[in-house]
């Protein structure tokens, strides 16, 4: 399945965390909008995931530059208003032809923001290496 679908499967350790960043960077921005969340009562922290997971999937990333929701579903997500004053008339065939459409004008362009992303960062990472100190082993 996963090579059909071109998925990799990568092996981590929890001993280095940076070989699963993504996941990381994920946890840490999951942990601290859930702490904004629940500052009243921490005890029901697990109350606030699906409005924290939300607002997570309908903002734009910079990585990709559209939000989680529009890359998973082809479309944007609905307001809530929508749900009351929209009543979609759309036949299923119609339906499936504009989510094909979306999907692939989106994954090229988030693909293409997401090559660039990675060589803003991979700029950044070189140039804050390249200025750490130099040690040499052996005698003073």
């Amino acid at each position: 399945m996963a090579k059909v679908c071109g998925a990799e499967r990568r092996v981590t350790s929890p001993y280095k965390p940076n070989t699963n960043g993504l996941t990381e960077r994920f946890n840490e921005t999951l942990i601290l909008s859930l702490e904004k969340h629940c500052e009243q009562e921490p005890e029901n922290w697990d109350k606030w995931i699906p409005y924290v997971l939300m607002a997570y999937r309908t903002r734009i990333h910079s990585s990709t530059n559209i939000t989680p929701f529009q890359l998973m579903f082809g479309r944007p997500m609905n307001k809530f208003e929508d749900f009351i004053t929209e009543r979609s008339e759309k036949s299923l065939e119609q339906r499936a032809e504009e989510i094909r459409f979306q999907v692939e004008e989106m994954q090229p362009r988030a693909i293409e923001a997401i090559k660039a992303s990675q060589t803003r960062q991979k700029k950044y990472k070189t140039k804050e290496t390249m200025y750490k100190t130099k040690y040499q082993l052996g005698p003073k």
